[in-house]
């Protein structure tokens, strides 16, 4: 589905290029369907993700699920808005239209409207972006180490 939505946008606004970090076992797959994409690149593992999320202007997750990955929330501790798919997991710890921009999984459509807000509206890029950053902070170790702390106290 992301692939398909860059190719919409892309269509739309030739300057607008995507990355896709990660490797896994369908990898093979999406370098297939992204050479037919003239604005995606693949770039596999990435080691350095504080040097990735200063390079992207917005996360996507399009996950069909997710258990409870981290990605989303470094990308809104570094100050980049999150797209993600409105699946168990992202939608317990990003908020909609506060946050977070949710879609519906599988849908592309959906997906193309929650990114052209994110290029189109910059007062809800700021909003996300700084909402994002509290939201974050929420889930920081030092936060976590008190609240199983105050679990043991009780």
């Amino acid at each position: 589905e992301f692939v398909e939505a860059s190719k919409i946008i892309g269509q739309k606004n030739k300057k607008i290029n995507f990355l896709i970090a990660g490797d896994g076992a369908e990898s093979n797959l999406l370098r297939r369907e992204i050479a037919k994409a003239e604005n995606v690149s693949f770039l596999g593992y990435v080691s350095d993700m504080v040097d990735f999320y200063n390079k992207i202007d917005c996360l996507v997750v399009p996950s069909h699920w997710e258990p409870m990955g981290l990605v989303h929330l470094e990308s809104q501790a570094a100050g980049v808005p999150v797209v993600a798919s409105n699946v168990p997991g992202l939608n317990e710890v990003l908020n909609d239209k506060i946050d977070a921009l949710l879609f519906e999984p599988k849908n592309v459509k959906d997906l193309v409207n929650q990114i052209g807000l994110i290029i189109s509206d910059r007062r809800i890029r700021s909003s996300l972006i700084k909402n994002g950053q509290k939201n974050a902070k929420k889930y920081s170790l030092k936060n976590y180490i008190k609240k199983l702390n105050d679990i043991y106290e009780k």
